[in-house]
């Protein structure tokens, strides 16, 4: 029983990490180049992914042995209102958490119907792939939100959310090493926010890595691709490499000085967004705000600048 506790506890403490990481080593040039018109609302928009993202896992690497995962709440079904990736990934892990104890089980395949607190429902299917009772490589479990209503005044929730073990290594005493999964939105709609796409997650006690592939969102008229990739080790420094579409233009990102990770938010670090055509955004983080600097293309002088508190992400 331990085993499964740990495990189920590491795994979701990975799938905190939001709106993060993916792949893809080719360089972006944008439709829409960085310019004093635009470099606000890019930086705006990366940064809060990436911090997001960070802003959660930095406390993966604590409390690994806890046992309240499995507990259901109130509080845990209202994440699918929250529109945030981090959130719902934390439901999504916590249902499974609930029927990764050795329960016996009906069948290898099944589906179980969970009402909402409002009005819907939840269409939980769960593939236990060698109907052992714990969680284990190649099982996976899939989410779908009927017209699910968990707080008064808060849109529907509909859609799919799924995800595959890939991986999952414990040592010779039982406690976890290592793991991997694979995550999917399908048309996953919550508070005016649609989802589609994947995501791959992998975790040790050393760091963790995100990959995002083609992951999309689309909001309030804006539609937004991830494929970049976010790692952090377990002194809290974050690293982001890869691509981040907005509305169709691809930036590529990178972090020239690692972030590092504060108490609620990234003290320390420098975030790079680049066009492909010599224009740049670099953002440096302070315990308070972080500032959006614009470089155009031609000279190394600065062509604006712009600081934002925390709390205008």
């Amino acid at each position: 029983m331990l085993k499964t506790k740990i495990g189920v506890c590491v795994l979701a403490a990975g799938l905190l990490a939001g709106c993060g990481g993916g792949g893809g080593d080719a360089e972006a040039v944008a439709t829409v180049p960085l310019s004093v018109a635009n470099y606000e609302t890019v930086a705006l928009t990366v940064a809060a992914s990436v911090v997001g993202s960070g802003n959660i896992i930095s406390d993966a690497f604590e409390d690994t042995a806890s046992a309240d995962l499995a507990r259901s709440t109130t509080a845990q079904v209202r994440a699918l209102n929250s529109g945030r990736v981090a959130d719902i990934a934390r439901f999504s892990l916590n249902r499974v958490a609930v029927r990764q104890q050795g329960l016996e089980r009906p069948a290898v395949v099944w589906t179980e119907i969970e009402p909402c607190t409002l009005s819907g429902h939840l269409s939980i299917r769960i593939n236990d792939a060698d109907n052992d009772g714990y969680e284990s490589v190649g099982d996976s479990i899939t989410v779908t939100a009927n017209q699910c209503l968990v707080e008064a005044g808060e849109p529907a929730v509909n859609g799919s959310l799924g995800y595959r073990i890939t991986d999952l290594r414990y040592d010779a005493q039982g406690y976890f090493l290592s793991g991997a999964f694979d995550m999917s939105f399908t048309d996953f709609t919550s508070a005016g926010l649609v989802l589609n796409g994947s995501a791959s997650v992998s975790i040790s006690r050393s760091e963790f890595v995100i990959g995002y592939k083609n992951l999309s969102a689309s909001y309030a008229g804006q539609t937004l691709s991830q494929n970049y990739t976010l790692r952090e080790n377990a002194d809290g420094q974050i690293t982001v490499s890869g691509l981040y579409t907005i509305n169709g233009s691809t930036y590529t990102l990178s972090t020239p000085a690692a972030i590092r990770m504060g108490l609620i938010y990234p003290d320390m670090g420098t975030l790079r967004i680049e066009d492909g055509r010599g224009n740049r955004v670099d953002s440096f983080m302070f315990y308070s705000g972080f500032t959006a600097d614009l470089y155009l293309a031609g000279d190394a002088v600065r062509d604006a600048s712009q600081f934002y508190l925390w709390s205008e992400l």
